[in-house]
């Protein structure tokens, strides 16, 4: 009873049991995860980047300072933010007396002994070279549960570049130092999360953060490995031997570092946060793309709409066709719709439904996590929270965002799409047609479904099929963002990233007018249906850019070329 999502639950049913989803799903949060156009509110804090860059710069005693600083008589935040500070100079000493204790038993041991004397050193003073930041940082990311690890580049470049120029390191030595760090990444295993950022603009040191960021895309070219998500933001006058680097790296085959734009994303997040360039610049892509801004901002997508599956409702009038149970509202019957504006009009309605769920369930999940928990180690390095005296969500973090992920956008676009030209433009055939073919998963139907296969898609640059998914990345964006006032946070948006929710929820979706059959795979984020981009990755491309970037907060497109054995440059 005391689980975040049993609260969630009784929460909606003192103050939303109203919402025609909550009450189709026997008012219980989180009965069906799969149930329906959408997930339900999972309840969780995710995505917060620290101002890692402070903890470095000014250790320990720096926070005390500044905690004192700000102290507030008539509140107990600053001594529980003390105790905050305490517990990681308490955590740093059981570890010294680990390595003194090993040290003991190998007096001969250079390493243990650098161990010994680092950690005494961090837990009095700021740290003073690569490796004391390094034990710092990540004795506070285990302490903090830290999910993601904002730009190691700036926090740690001035220290690397610092002990490289006095001869207490060389790259081979700081890779080493970050491939035992990447053992730790992949040893906790957060394979959703787990981002490291370099470059950029807005590097108060760009030129020892380029330095470092060489070594770190260094350290993933021989690790290969799923973690960290090395990311790379990138932008027109940036040192060219980064971004050469970076592109060698990944034409050996890395996945990492991704890549983001700063000419694009810049400009888009000064819109679509409301911030300044300079807050703008801090953005971090976190998780599996969400944009957040680094010490400033919460953005925790705590739930997901299934645009595919609301078409499937709509074109069963709220069914969900996998559980064969009601889960949306009546929004008629397929001889309703004579015209494709209605069946558009009738998908549009089964996400206004979910909407209200999740845009709901993020406020409420907010509000549970102030009445319950302090978050005392990220509250130290967010801003505003000790300046104003107050922990995140009550008032102290600058701007309180939500999101909610979109999946299955492209694959129901592209449905639409054919629906539409099959339908109602070149009439191949009736609606109720149509359908039954989808019912019956295309078994009989081959003719039928390579029409649809052969219809128009999206990634191909095509215009017809562009505007579609344009029409509905528009819908799912801007009424997002219509429920950032109604549930009174800064900002409230949609994301559409790379998820392996993807994959999973396709299996609880019914063949569609795309192509794809029952249980099969949606497209991924913002990429092609599978198989339905034909003209090559610059289409695809432009496909993308069509969207307007200012009123989402993170799109992801993922590029993957499958070699054939002749395929000599593969």
């Amino acid at each position: 009873e005391e689980q975040t999502i049993q609260k969630l639950n009784r929460r909606f049913t003192e103050k939303h049991a109203d919402l025609e989803k909550y009450k189709k799903t026997g008012g219980q949060i989180g009965k069906d995860f799969r149930f329906g156009t959408g997930s339900s509110p999972t309840g969780r804090l995710a995505l917060t980047i620290p101002d890692l860059d402070k903890l470095i710069s000014e250790g320990l005693p720096g926070l005390r300072k500044e905690i004192e600083k700000f102290r507030r008589e008539e509140t107990t935040f600053s001594d529980a933010l003390e105790i905050a500070v305490d517990t990681i100079a308490d955590a740093i000493e059981i570890y010294r007396k680990q390595a003194a204790d090993f040290l003991k038993e190998d007096p001969e041991n250079t390493e243990l002994e650098l161990l010994v004397n680092t950690l005494e050193n961090i837990k009095e003073k700021k740290p003073e070279t690569f490796y004391e930041g390094l034990q710092l940082y990540w004795i506070y990311a285990v302490l903090s549960d830290l999910m993601n690890h904002g730009r190691m580049d700036i926090y740690l470049g001035d220290l690397y570049v610092q002990d490289l120029e006095a001869g207490r390191i060389d790259e081979e030595l700081a890779i080493r130092y970050l491939t035992d760090l990447y053992r730790q990444y992949k040893f906790i295993g957060k394979v959703h999360d787990t981002r490291v950022v370099i470059g950029g603009k807005g590097r108060r040191n760009e030129a020892n953060a380029d330095k470092l960021a060489m070594v770190i895309m260094e350290t993933s070219r021989r690790v290969k490995d799923v973690v960290p998500q090395l990311t790379l933001r990138y932008y027109k006058g940036m040192n060219e031997e980064v971004f050469d680097k970076a592109l060698k790296v990944n034409a050996e085959g890395c996945s990492f570092p991704i890549l983001y734009s700063d000419d694009t994303n810049v400009p888009a997040i000064m819109k679509v946060f409301d911030v300044s360039e300079t807050e703008a610049e801090t953005y971090i892509p976190a998780g599996c793309g969400e944009y957040v801004l680094e010490s400033r901002s919460i953005g925790t997508p705590n739930s997901a709409i299934n645009l595919l599956k609301a078409l499937e409702l709509a074109l069963h009038n709220g069914r969900d066709c996998y559980y064969n149970e009601v889960a949306g509202p009546d929004t008629g019957d397929l001889k309703d719709f004579t015209t494709f504006d209605k069946l558009w009009d009738a998908f549009t309605k089964q996400i206004d439904l979910e909407l209200a769920i999740v845009a709901w369930g993020q406020k409420e999940c907010y509000n549970l996590i102030e009445e319950n928990g302090v978050y005392l180690h990220l509250s130290l390095l967010m801003k505003d929270c000790i300046e104003r005296g107050k922990p995140l969500f009550e008032g102290g973090v600058r701007y309180l965002n939500g999101t909610t992920e979109i999946m299955g956008m492209i694959s129901a676009a592209d449905s639409l799409t054919a629906i539409k030209k099959l339908v109602y433009e070149d009439k191949k055939m009736s609606l109720e047609e149509l359908v039954h073919i989808l019912d019956c998963n295309f078994e009989g139907y081959e003719k039928e479904r390579k029409m649809m296969q052969a219809c128009p898609k999206y990634g191909n640059d095509d215009e017809y099929a562009d505007d579609m998914a344009l029409k509905v990345f528009n819908y799912i964006a801007e009424q997002s963002i219509a429920y950032t006032d109604i549930i009174d946070i800064n900002k409230f948006n949609m994301v559409s990233v790379n998820n392996s929710e993807s994959a999973v929820w396709g299996t609880y979706t019914m063949a569609s007018a795309c192509g794809r059959k029952n249980g099969e795979a949606m497209a991924n984020a913002n990429g092609a249906s599978i198989g339905g981009d034909k003209n090559g990755v610059t289409a695809l491309l432009n496909s993308m850019s069509k969207f307007n970037h200012g009123i989402h907060a993170g799109v992801i497109l993922s590029l993957i070329h499958i070699s054939s054995p002749r395929d000599s440059t593969s």
